[in-house]
């Protein structure tokens, strides 16, 4: 069986490592200790990261055609141009943040703009012809400053903008992860609804019967077809998707040799006994029955931080958190005063609760100190 390395960076962002399952057969290094090391990952190498905080230093110990392949990835509109033989209607470019008040958008047009490097939903925006966009420049401007104070430099960055059109339908996310041999095995598919405040983009995702229904098998089929494309043996992909008017399953972006980050790709292990890192060592296809036969939906939740609370003088209060939920699985505090958020949590929800969770204000769950 091939070496499966997973590199992990402790100061990126929280939720990923704290939620890991226990990683039998892997060998696990920090980014700092690879740094220090002449390691190098072979092709006969499975390689996985916690955070995109740590692609830099994986990237350049990669053989050469799979680091092709993420740097085709990495840029999205090389991504998107590698993709345009299957969906040629979708466009994208790219301009500097100072371009972006001369932007050009024509009348009834959609478009989101976000930076080329980007985590955790950070300055994603949509725009049409009557945005301000001196105003979204500033905007981005700022919110890039403050992700970076507690994201990687390398994993965002607001220098360079992507422009692409806006898809409608709703968001889904999809795991999977490539044998030796480079079949795709998917790990994870999750519904991503949209929040009652934007402020709070990635709050819930969740897993159940019907996202399976709706995305699994085209999901499965985008990621041969991405894989015939690329060399993404040995290696683990989180795809964006946006389920289209007429049902089709249409890829946002994918990225590279992670699952879903902040613990996301880890919920279903803890919900659902799906170990991702275990079926991606031992190229197996996991038993979804545990999802599929479930009442309930199996969520992940990220527990912002007030959109206007102050994080000096306010704490989280977890009880008045977990009223909102049914049954939690799993709970992860985080630093409030060093992330963006102040938690995840796993947790399986009757369906019709779930819209409590979507309509949650995190400054009402805030108590001062």
């Amino acid at each position: 069986m091939a070496d499966s390395w997973l590199v992990t960076d402790p100061a990126a962002e929280a939720g990923s490592i704290e939620t890991l399952p226990p990683l039998e057969g892997w060998t696990v290094v920090t980014r700092a200790d690879l740094a220090e090391s002449d390691l190098t990952f072979g092709p006969e190498a499975r390689v996985a990261i916690t955070t995109e905080a740590a692609m830099p230093e994986v990237l350049g110990r990669l053989d050469q055609n799979r680091r092709a392949a993420i740097e085709t990835l990495k840029d999205k509109v090389a991504f998107r141009i590698a993709l345009r033989d299957r969906y040629p209607h979708l466009d994208v470019r790219d301009v500097s943040l100072d371009q972006l008040p001369s932007l050009t958008i024509a009348a009834g047009s959609r478009y989101v703009v976000k930076p080329a490097r980007g985590v955790f939903g950070t300055a994603v925006h949509e725009v049409h012809n009557g945005t301000d966009l001196t105003a979204l420049r500033d905007r981005i401007s700022s919110e890039v400053a403050r992700g970076v104070q507690v994201l990687s430099a390398s994993a965002l960055s607001g220098d360079t903008l992507i422009v692409e059109p806006f898809i409608e339908g709703e968001e889904y996310a999809v795991d999977a992860v490539f044998t030796m041999d480079g079949t795709p095995i998917v790990v994870g598919a999750y519904r991503h609804p949209m929040p009652h405040n934007s402020a709070y983009l990635h709050v819930v995702y969740h897993a159940g019967a019907e996202v399976l229904a709706a995305v699994y098998e085209q999901a499965l089929d985008f990621f041969q077809y991405l894989g015939a494309t690329l060399d993404l043996h040995g290696m683990a992909m989180h795809g964006e998707f946006r389920l289209d008017s007429s049902g089709q399953l249409v890829p946002i972006e994918v990225n590279s040799m992670r699952v879903g980050g902040m613990g996301l790709g880890n919920m279903l292990h803890h919900t659902a006994g799906i170990d991702a890192f275990q079926h991606f060592r031992t190229e197996t296809v996991p038993d979804w029955s545990a999802v599929r036969e479930d009442d309930h939906f199996h969520v992940f939740m990220v527990a912002y931080n007030g959109a206007t609370i102050d994080t000096a003088t306010h704490r989280p209060d977890w009880d008045a958190l977990r009223r909102h939920f049914d049954d939690i699985v799993l709970e992860v505090p985080f630093d409030h005063r060093q992330q963006l958020a102040f938690g995840v949590v796993f947790a399986r929800q009757r369906p019709e609760r779930l819209d409590e969770l979507l309509s949650l204000e995190f400054d009402e769950l805030f108590v001062a100190d």
